[in-house]
């Protein structure tokens, strides 16, 4: 069976899963252990880099628009508000 490809987050899910199946406490913790052990600091940190700005990226498109929403339904709350403290206090 092939393995999947270094650095694509892949292998790491799978050794979790597996450590997780056999009962550890805290699987990802010991799955970081493990790959810094086989790649060595160095490389294990930029692959765990590389994998949370790609997780950054895929987040920030999924609630691009939800955000953009948000933010305007804010403002026009934030701006009715005022005119409605506005109006109280002239009236």
């Amino acid at each position: 069976m092939k393995k999947a490809k270094l650095g694509t987050g892949t292998r790491f899910k799978k050794l979790t899963a597996k450590l997780k199946k056999q009962g550890v406490k805290n699987p990802k913790a010991l799955a970081a252990a493990i790959g810094r052990k086989k790649y060595g600091k160095k490389k294990f940190q930029a692959m765990a880099a590389k994998g949370k700005r790609k997780w950054l990226k895929k987040l920030n498109k999924k609630y691009a628009k939800c955000f953009a929403i948000y933010l305007i339904l804010h403002l026009v709350f934030v701006n009715i508000i005022v005119n409605v403290k506005r109006k109280a206090n002239n009236g």
